[in-house]
């Protein structure tokens, strides 16, 4: 399960790169600024779930399994591989549609 974890925040810091490039590239003031911005949040966002796993797993590690807050530990790891697993299919559709933007000949921003 910690894979899911580490390919979400992957796909989140391969969508900040691919936007702080593009606009880089693009050259304009506003689209740069507004792409920086973006590519940020994106990456903050992969931060998050990664150091959101590196926790998650170092608790379970220490939490015996026959305790009564493993299993409540198991239920919070179930809650956030769902959510994990959400945000990475908005990562992956976020990562396509500005694949197809770029593919267009235009800024993501701009």
């Amino acid at each position: 399960m910690r894979i899911l974890f580490l390919l979400v925040a992957a796909l989140c810091w391969t969508n900040a790169i691919v936007i702080a490039v593009n606009g880089w590239m693009a050259g304009d003031g506003s689209a740069l600024g507004v792409s920086l911005v973006v590519a940020i949040v994106y990456a903050a966002i992969g931060v998050l779930i990664f150091l959101i796993q590196r926790h998650l797993f170092q608790a379970l590690s220490l939490i015996p399994a026959g305790e009564p807050a493993s299993v409540s530990l198991g239920r919070l790891t179930a809650c956030l591989a769902a959510g994990a697993a959400t945000l990475g299919l908005v990562m992956l559709i976020s990562l396509w549609a500005i694949t197809q933007r770029m593919l267009e000949g235009y800024a993501i921003f701009g």
